[in-house]
């Protein structure tokens, strides 16, 4: 079952920054949904906080960052699916090495 966090958790969150959370779903950068904001919303919205109120950054370049930020996210996934993988593969080997010769 998927959390979904409340608008008023959200705007605690963005210190009660209710027009840059109304840009973040008008720009579709996070989704309002009836039960609330997915965690990976929230975490969106904090990122995009962080870069137009507190760095100055325009909403273009926020639009850059997260998909950077996504796409370094979902890399990381697979190479950590990769690394997982190859330890499966290399306990299953029959020719594992044993240590030191």
């Amino acid at each position: 079952m998927t959390t979904h966090i409340t608008h008023v958790q959200v705007l605690r969150a963005l210190q009660g920054d209710e027009d840059l959370l109304t840009r973040l779903v008008e720009l579709g950068f996070v989704k309002r949904r009836v039960e609330g904001y997915l965690p990976e919303e929230v975490e969106r919205a904090l990122v995009s906080y962080t870069l137009v109120r507190e760095l100055g950054v325009n909403w273009e370049g926020v639009e850059v960052v997260l998909r950077l930020r996504e796409d370094l996210l979902a890399t990381r996934r697979q190479v950590a699916g990769l690394l997982e993988l190859m330890r499966e593969l290399r306990s299953a080997s029959p020719w594992e090495s044993r240590g030191p010769r």
